[in-house]
C-alpha cells in the first residue's frame, strides 16, 4: 500500500510545509552521513547529539493544534496517539515503524523499524548505529506518558543485517535519563 503525501511550497518566501510544518528535503543518507563526520571528531559524544536530536524532531513533529488537544486525547485512548506517532514517523520517512510486545499503560516495549534511513547509508558497522531514530522513539514516548524515556537500539539493520531494527523502550527518572545519556559520551 502507499500513499500520496502532499508538501506546499511559497514560491514568494522559498518555505517548503508538509502537514503545517516548515520542512526541509534533504537526501535519503543525511543522517547517516552527518553521524560519520560528527563520528569522525568525536564518536561517543556523536552518538548522544544524534539521540538527543531525535527526542528534539519528535517534539517538533507535533503541530501546536495536535499538542492543544494532546492532553484530552491521551487521557481517552494512548493506543490511538501511539498509533499517530508512529504514521507521523512513517510520514517524515524515518521507517516503517512497527510495535513488538507493548504496554500501552507504561510506555514500556519493544519497536521494530523497517527501513531505518540511518541503517540504510550507514553500510556495515561493529555496532548499532541508529541514535536518532532512538531519540525519535523516546521523544514521542515522553510525548505520549509526560515523563522520560531511554530507548535502546537491541538489533540493528546495519550491524547484524536484516530488515528491521529493533528498540526496546523503558520509562525512566530524569536521573536515570541523564545517567543513560552520559553513559554514550
Amino acid at each position: 500500500m502507499s500513499r500520496k503525501l502532499e508538501a506546499e511550497i511559497n514560491d514568494d518566501s522559498g518555505v517548503l510545509s508538509y502537514s503545517g510544518a516548515r520542512v526541509v528535503l534533504a537526501h535519503d543518507g543525511y543522517m547517516a552521513d552527518l553521524q560519520k563526520r560528527l563520528e569522525s571528531i568525536d564518536a561517543a559524544l556523536a552518538h548522544r547529539i544524534m539521540y538527543e536530536n531525535g527526542e528534539q524532531t519528535a517534539a517538533r513533529a507535533v503541530s501546536e493544534t495536535e499538542r492543544l488537544l494532546l492532553p484530552l486525547v491521551k487521557a481517552i485512548n494512548k493506543r490511538k496517539v501511539v498509533e499517530k506517532m508512529l504514521l507521523l514517523a512513517l510520514d517524515r520517512g524515518y521507517g516503517l515503524f512497527r510495535l513488538g510486545t507493548f504496554d500501552y499503560t507504561t510506555g514500556k516495549g519493544m519497536i521494530m523499524v523497517g527501513n531505518s534511513p540511518v541503517a540504510r547509508n550507514y553500510g556495515a558497522t561493529d555496532e548499532a548505529v541508529c541514535f536518532t531514530i532512538a531519540g525519535i522513539i523516546a521523544g514521542a514516548a515522553h510525548i505520549v506518558w509526560s515523563r522520560p524515556f531511554k530507548c535502546i537500539e537491541t538489533k540493528c539493520a546495519a550491524h547484524l543485517g536484516g530488515e528491521y531494527c529493533e528498540f526496546k523502550l523503558f520509562p525512566c527518572t530524569p536521573a536515570e535519563r541523564e545517567s543513560f545519556l552520559k553513559k554514550m559520551e
